[in-house]
């Protein structure tokens, strides 16, 4: 591929995050005119200056530090990267020099309260644009999206608006004041002695401030798991799989209303699952736990006896260098005023991975390869992959055992033996966590029925190439 962004002044949100990363060095290693205004908070003790200058040192730039050598490499950074400080919508110095602006950054969890996904996928987002019409600047933007913003379809999903009528402006309201609801109910007499009791049997026996700090850990865990559960309800009354899916689908609504409407430039880039690198910066580079990872992992901990996916269900993952290959032809090319532009970047359509066959290499790799536990090696469970509805009968029978037997051992007197049956209910039960919480997070993506169209990704991958 043969992309040229030549001198292009280049705002990039995101920075700091896996793909924004895998952006910035691919445009600081292969386009050397480009001048980027990396985007930033600061976080943990560190401005947002130190943050991105920190970024240098890690695997991502190991190749390009290595290619230049360590002094070179930092002039160079410090002459091509700005930071500007703040959040969405700060543009930094003369945003009306801007030609380009990457939209990265997202809360790319599935299971954020609903106020934190709307938060930073929909009020930030509305900010940027906002930020960039009130400045008067006319960039073209690349707005890193999801295909999955058509998960809940069946057949393909062509490279296009969604198509919907919800108003981003209630959802977002409704978001933003759903904490402040949710806060009120935690503090009600019954739900604070319901806290206060868990919180004695948990810790009562080590004083009075261990309760009192247990019983408001509770609540705000309570309230967090609750606002995590409002979202998920929404999301699905509305026709998404979780608050991901349905506020990235709002921040493209609301990118088409606010710049596109507007007359401006508009690249909607799409991908699947993304994970590791298959060529650059070199193969294999990843950055974090990413969205398939926690899953694996959990696998190959044995938490997973079993899995609600379709066996035949794809699985759709990409390489991280393909959405950066794709981000850059996008912002490259001639994007017209009167229409957004679509780009799916998926495998599902030209090289397609079965749930199945991801399970049996994975199964295979943690067979030879066990993950070592406190008795010895970690067996990996086969899975017979029994259905949405036969798992969670099963899953609802396992968490009613366990219940029971901690009724029952909470009446037992304290010996080796009662401690032993509590150190493996105990064990159990995280187990079923496990289970319950993966199976919310990852059903509806393992039991996708959706294909999507990359029509639209491979002709721009033929313009930039050359190709027919």
């Amino acid at each position: 591929m043969s992309v040229d962004l030549g001198t292009a002044r280049i705002l990039l949100t995101g920075g700091t995050g896996f793909v924004g990363q895998a952006i910035l060095e691919r445009l600081l290693s292969s386009h050397p005119g480009t001048t980027i205004l990396v985007l930033a908070r600061p976080r943990d003790g560190q401005s947002a200056q130190q943050r991105v200058e920190a970024l240098l040192d890690k695997p991502v730039f190991s190749r390009w530090r290595e290619a230049l050598g360590e002094d070179e490499a930092r002039r160079r950074f410090a002459k091509r990267v700005q930071v500007v400080e703040g959040d969405l919508g700060a543009l930094g110095p003369e945003p009306e020099r801007l030609d380009l602006v990457l939209h990265s950054a997202s809360s790319v969890n599935f299971d954020d309260p609903i106020d934190t996904a709307f938060a930073t996928n929909v009020t930030g987002v509305s900010k940027l644009y906002q930020g960039l019409l009130d400045a008067g600047a006319d960039p073209h933007v690349v707005h890193v999206s999801t295909a999955y913003v058509n998960a809940a379809r069946k057949g393909p999903a062509v490279e296009g608006p969604v198509e919907h009528d919800v108003d981003w402006r209630a959802e977002e309201q409704a978001a933003r004041s759903a904490r402040t609801r949710v806060d009120a109910r935690s503090r009600t007499p019954d739900e604070l002695r319901r806290f206060l009791k868990e919180a004695r049997q948990d810790v009562g026996k080590v004083g009075p401030q261990a309760v009192a700090e247990a019983t408001e850990a509770a609540r705000c865990a309570w309230v967090d798991a609750e606002l995590v559960e409002y979202g998920r309800a929404r999301a699905q009354s509305l026709g998404w799989t979780d608050a991901y899916t349905l506020t990235k689908a709002l921040a493209e609504r609301l990118a088409e209303e606010l710049w596109r409407g507007g007359g401006h430039r508009l690249s909607i880039v799409r991908p699947s699952i993304i994970e590791s690198a298959l060529r650059h910066p070199y193969p294999g580079w990843i950055d974090g736990f990413k969205v398939a990872d926690p899953l694996i992992v959990a696998y190959g901990r044995g938490h997973l006896p079993e899995f609600p996916g379709l066996p035949d269900s794809v699985l759709d993952v990409v390489p991280v260098d393909f959405v950066v290959n794709a981000v850059l032809a996008a912002a490259a090319t001639e994007a017209p005023r009167d229409r957004a532009r679509y780009f799916h970047v998926v495998s599902g359509t030209s090289n397609p991975l079965p749930f199945h066959q991801m399970y049996e290499n994975i199964r295979a790799y943690f067979t030879a390869h066990p993950i070592p536990g406190a008795d010895g090696p970690t067996s990996v469970p086969a899975w017979q992959f029994p259905g949405g509805i036969r798992f969670e009968a099963s899953l609802s029978r396992k968490e009613v055992g366990a219940r029971v037997g901690s009724s029952v051992l909470s009446r037992l007197p304290a010996t080796s033996r009662s401690r032993q049956w509590a150190d493996s209910l105990a064990s159990a039960q995280k187990k079923l966590r496990a289970l319950h919480r993966f199976s919310e997070l990852y059903q509806a993506y393992v039991q996708s029925e959706v294909v999507f169209d990359d029509a639209a990704t491979r002709a721009l991958d033929a313009e930039v190439s050359g190709g027919p």
